[in-house]
């Protein structure tokens, strides 16, 4: 099955030289730069808390917008089985084809890595068990649905297998006031009614800056890791 990865990594990225861009696979979106003048006109479809300054806003607006770009372009080219991912990810190409046998027949937004959380703000530091607790038994290898009382945060990797699931998002991601359910993506997704959600486990997708500098190649073997555990 063919597939191609979508990469969210501005020009003025220190970690464009992760990625082998000369690959016909990966497709490299711009996108924007937190400092991008451009970005303001779009603040007013942004809902924030009074105290939040522009510069926590900028990066925000600029994540989003990057990728509302490439759910656009999957959308106007009717493309499918596309991974999106930013530029501080490492995807493990060595269980590409597993994956994609294991989702032919899933429709819905699949996480590849990520971190649980509560689907209540309010629980993410207080509620117990702790999330860790709560998730160390739940997943089954494969694909499992995204339950009504978790999140999965991080939109660092996710598939996209089918345009029309693009086109939802797009369509459905804004509130009855016009403006985007959150200024973060991850949350956005989460709060979008009646998209199937999904994450597959192990995971095949991890942030590196988790773990490592932003400089280390893609190649590298010190990215052949346990991918088991999402974070929590």
């Amino acid at each position: 099955m063919d597939y191609k990865i979508f990469v969210l990594c501005p020009e003025k990225s220190n970690r464009s030289s992760r990625w082998d861009w000369s690959n016909p696979k990966i497709y490299r979106e711009l996108g924007f730069w937190q400092t991008d003048l451009e970005l303001i006109d779009k603040l007013p479809n942004y809902k924030f808390m009074p105290s939040c300054h522009l510069r926590t806003k900028m990066p925000r607006i600029g994540c989003s917008e990057g990728h509302f770009n490439m759910l656009k372009k999957i959308v106007k080219e009717k493309l499918t089985n596309i991974f999106i991912l930013e530029d501080d990810s490492v995807i493990d190409y060595s269980n590409i084809n597993k994956f994609l046998e294991d989702i032919k027949d899933i429709d819905g937004l699949i996480y590849t890595g990520g971190a649980f959380n509560y689907s209540k703000v309010k629980d993410w530091s207080y509620r117990q068990p702790h999330i860790s607790e709560y998730m160390k038994d739940k997943p089954i290898e494969g694909i499992n649905e995204v339950t009504k009382d978790i999140w999965v945060c991080g939109t660092f990797g996710y598939f996209i297998k089918d345009y029309t699931i693009a086109k939802y998002i797009l369509s459905n991601c804004k509130g009855s006031t016009g403006k985007y359910l959150s200024s973060l993506t991850d949350v956005m997704y989460n709060k979008i009614p009646n998209l199937n959600r999904y994450y597959y486990y192990p995971s095949i997708v991890c942030c590196a800056t988790n773990t490592t500098s932003s400089n280390i190649s893609i190649k590298d073997p010190h990215f052949q890791k346990s991918f088991k555990n999402y974070k929590h």
